[in-house]
């Protein structure tokens, strides 16, 4: 199973069960203030069981010849083999 986008601001068919959006909701509703609330994202990129480590985004992706690719509906980048298949969750500043 290929990894998942570990932290898209919306659901798409590559998040997991939580996002951004989801998370600033639940804050709402269970009561906490909107002007107290602080979202941070990670800047650093991780990978299912083939890449499972922290690995510098140049040397992992030119390298191994991935394509980078954007998920419009996560609102986030990641990474494709040659099969297509996502194989390492990022973030960028876009």
């Amino acid at each position: 199973m290929p990894p998942k986008h570990h932290s898209a601001l919306y659901s798409s068919d590559n998040s997991g069960r939580m996002t951004g959006d989801k998370a600033v909701k639940a804050h709402l509703a269970a009561g906490v203030p909107a002007d107290k609330l602080v979202m941070g994202m990670p800047f650093y990129g991780r990978g299912g069981k083939e890449y499972p480590n922290f690995q510098d985004f140049n040397k992992v992706g030119y390298a191994k010849g991935f394509r980078e690719c954007w998920d419009e509906t996560a609102r986030v980048p990641y990474l494709v083999n040659k099969n297509d298949t996502l194989v390492f969750g990022y973030e960028n500043p876009r």
